[in-house]
């Protein structure tokens, strides 16, 4: 009876293993993005922002200018100036740029943002 109750905590113990290694859900490139920054390895943090922009290479602008392409253009403008190349990096801030200020903050919605910022009574 000993045996077998080892045995099945045993393969309890690997079931739950295998089955804990099945579902990964892909990591956030923002997270990712972070996560390489703080090893110190700028250039690793080129990765994760090609696979946002859904890009071939670290020069490509991407096809699809929608969504948070602005932002992500933006931010590996700021990792290729980091990494010291300009040109890649002033391609990107130009092409990002009008991107970011199409992004949809209306009126009310930027004087919400702002009053909550500068309020006295942002904390709580």
């Amino acid at each position: 009876m000993k045996r077998c109750s080892l045995f099945f905590a045993a393969l309890a113990v690997l079931g739950l293993g295998t089955l804990s290694g099945c579902s990964r859900e892909p990591i956030d490139p923002r997270i990712e993005m972070g996560d390489v920054l703080d090893t110190g390895d700028t250039e690793g943090a080129l990765r994760p922002i090609s696979r946002a922009l859904a890009t071939s290479s670290n020069d490509s602008i991407p096809d699809d200018l929608t969504g948070d392409s602005g932002l992500w253009l933006l931010e590996r403008g700021t990792v290729q100036l980091a990494l010291g190349n300009a040109e890649s990096s002033a391609r990107d801030f130009t092409v990002g740029s009008p991107l970011f200020d199409e992004q949809d903050l209306s009126h009310t919605e930027a004087e919400d943002l702002l009053g909550y910022l500068y309020a006295n009574d942002s904390s709580h």
